[in-house]
């Protein structure tokens, strides 16, 4: 959707895919659950095996991959998992947890972006239901209505 990127290693910086990454991808899509149980075991590359996991996960049980997510400690590494189960895995297949999840970032600008993506794919689906999540989503007025302003006079 955003071309490929990881948030790999410590510097949580979006790069090019490497072969690790190719790794962990068929990994996660064998069994991204088991991926995630034993990430301690990936070291440097657990961040990225984790996102990798996730947004595999949050493709086949958005329910279970959003608890998961919840239940991570706020901090830098969650935003950048979060942000793959978001952009990756949950947006189409189910916006409502896809805002839900955005929501968790504590990054604004991160968070904001997320949120504005989510609800532009949500709109152009499903506008009605995308207006009504957004109205019950917590955040700045201003914001609110500047993501409804994109979405419907285009970015």
């Amino acid at each position: 959707m955003h071309g490929f990127r990881f948030a790999a290693g410590t510097k949580g910086e979006p790069r090019e895919k490497t072969q690790v990454d190719a790794v962990l991808e068929a990994l996660a899509e064998e069994d991204p659950w088991n991926l995630i149980v034993h990430s301690e075991q990936l070291g440097p590359a657990r961040e990225a095996g984790l996102c990798a996991a996730v947004s595999k996960l949050a493709r086949r049980e958005p329910a279970r991959a959003f608890d998961w997510l919840s239940g991570l400690p706020p901090g830098r590494e969650r935003d950048h998992i979060v942000d793959s189960a978001v952009n990756f895995g949950t947006i189409e297949y189910d916006p409502a947890r896809a805002l839900a999840a955005a929501a968790l970032i504590q990054d604004p600008d991160l968070r904001d972006t997320n949120l504005s993506v989510v609800f532009d794919v949500w709109y152009r689906n499903s506008p009605d239901d995308a207006i009504a999540a957004l109205s019950r989503t917590r955040m700045d007025d201003s914001r609110r209505q500047a993501i409804l302003d994109n979405v419907t006079t285009g970015w």
